[in-house]
């Protein structure tokens, strides 16, 4: 391992750290109450809710773009608001899109080449859908929420920003 590789990953885990403590210190100024029946602008109707449980891994670009837009507004009610929690959100969006696209990270143009809004259903907008759920319905921690994606993204042998396991290039 050369000296470059040593200064990223003690960047990693100071990055790691810091978005930690912001998490937790968010947690703890969090003075909003979590609705347990969440209420999305546009609902999932029967016919869609009866879709994703038949679909296995297919596209589906209508109903993508539905959970996707659910997934994502959720994020952004409940996820900690403020300029100083901008880092906080952006880590947990990114790991969010890894996980839709099947691990892609950005690279160092910062292009994906994968779009998360046309994952697959069943294997990764009906996860997330069913994680960011489990959150809010949980409180809504954003600490919960990183550990929870990061936990997911290690188990599925992805790569992402801060990731303990990180692998050498």
């Amino acid at each position: 391992m050369n000296g470059d590789q040593n200064e990223k990953a003690v960047i990693s885990d100071e990055m790691q750290k810091s978005i930690m403590e912001m998490a937790k210190r968010a947690d703890e100024e969090a003075s909003r109450t979590v609705q347990t029946s969440i209420i999305f602008e546009e609902p999932l109707d029967e016919a869609d809710a009866a879709t994703i449980q038949a679909i296995h891994d297919t596209q589906n670009p209508e109903l993508s773009y539905k959970l996707f837009y659910a997934i994502q507004s959720l994020m952004k009610q409940f996820l900690p608001k403020g300029s100083e929690y901008k880092s906080l959100r952006d880590y947990t969006y990114e790991l969010k899109n890894i996980l839709l696209t099947q691990g892609h990270n950005k690279d160092e143009k910062g292009i994906r080449g994968a779009d998360a809004r046309q994952a697959f259903i069943a294997a990764e907008l009906n996860v997330m859908y069913q994680i960011i759920t489990d959150w809010v319905a949980n409180g809504a921690m954003a600490a919960y929420l990183i550990n929870k994606l990061q936990d997911l993204l290690i188990e599925r042998g992805y790569d992402f920003p801060g990731n303990p396991k990180r692998r050498e290039s």
